[in-house]
């Protein structure tokens, strides 16, 4: 599907609005509540909620079933989001137990939850996606840091290992924060709600700079984003990573940073001839982005498909 044929997105009219937002999370079986559906609407222009009700009681092919609206062909899927909504909160859970690991970790400017989890729709076999922001000049001790401490712990995803544990595939630095250069093209649906339902946990001002950031993708969401929750790890963990950076700022610290820096440039270079087109890694000062499989593409086809059948 050549995406220049595509619809640009946003859509023009509130009842394409609300319908395209309900097929994308119907891709992963997730009805949307009121609030939910409002924050992630694709819209261009802002609406009151009498407007949004009125068409979502109008259309013949939405439901509002126990509190969630989704397609009229997708009523089951409430009861999956029921059930997975559990597993989320198992998930944040494990996350919250783990989050002063990361707190200790010299660099570490912010956490976030993404993919499925972020979504709210992870299954029994996800892991739990990270997004995390690193100081400049720092971003390869970071993330080398952080992979060795969680593959210490045992919570690592890798391998055949994957259920409930941490993916470590995404970490940039603050001084490079706009991520609209990944963007596929303007049809890439997939990643605009990856920006939209990042899950801050740790980081309240550098997230508000991110936000800034990636301000450009206003003109796909009509409203603002919603008051975040971050979570306090304690003034010991802080003060343990102060310290930390202390002794791995100046020389000692670009030392390193260029040495971890040389090592990953070159093992990419190496591997990357391997990488299929479906991959999308990106390695390079200020990004480090190890996704081996990219479905980005076949989540837009998937999306569009889904709305032209109604």
């Amino acid at each position: 599907m050549n995406s220049q044929d595509l619809p640009a997105l946003p859509p023009q009219s509130l009842p394409q609005s609300i319908r395209a937002t309900l097929c994308f999370f119907d891709l992963f079986d997730c009805p949307l509540t009121f609030e939910e559906l409002k924050f992630y609407l694709l819209s261009s222009k802002s609406w009151a909620d009498e407007e949004l009700l009125d068409t979502l009681k109008n259309d013949e092919q939405i439901v509002l079933r126990e509190g969630y609206y989704c397609l009229k062909s997708s009523q089951g899927h409430v009861n999956t989001r029921k059930v997975r909504s559990t597993i989320a909160d198992e998930y944040y859970k494990k996350l919250r137990r783990y989050l002063p690991l990361i707190r200790i970790i010299p660099f570490v400017k912010m956490v976030a939850v993404c993919n499925t989890l972020a979504f709210g729709c992870p299954t029994a076999k996800s892991d739990i996606d990270l997004f995390i922001v690193a100081k400049k000049n720092r971003l390869f001790i970071v993330r080398t840091l952080t992979t060795v401490l969680f593959h210490i712990m045992g919570v690592r995803r890798h391998g055949d290992k994957v259920a409930g544990r941490f993916c470590l595939s995404f970490f940039i630095s603050d001084d490079q924060m706009d991520l609209s250069s990944l963007m596929k093209d303007q049809n890439d649906i997939y990643f605009l709600y990856w920006l939209r339902t990042l899950k801050p946990v740790y980081g309240e001002e550098t997230f508000a700079k991110f936000l800034q950031a990636n301000n450009w993708t206003e003109k796909y969401f009509a409203n603002p984003h919603m008051s975040r929750e971050f979570w306090k790890s304690g003034r010991l963990f802080t003060i343990i990573a102060r310290i930390k950076e202390f002794f791995l700022w100046g020389f000692i610290g670009n030392f390193y940073e260029n040495f971890l820096a040389k090592k990953h440039l070159k093992r990419h270079a190496q591997k990357a001839a391997e990488l299929g087109e479906e991959s999308s890694v990106v390695v390079n000062r200020h990004i480090l982005k190890y996704h081996n499989v990219d479905r980005r593409a076949e989540y837009r086809e998937k999306f569009y498909d889904k709305l032209r059948k109604l």
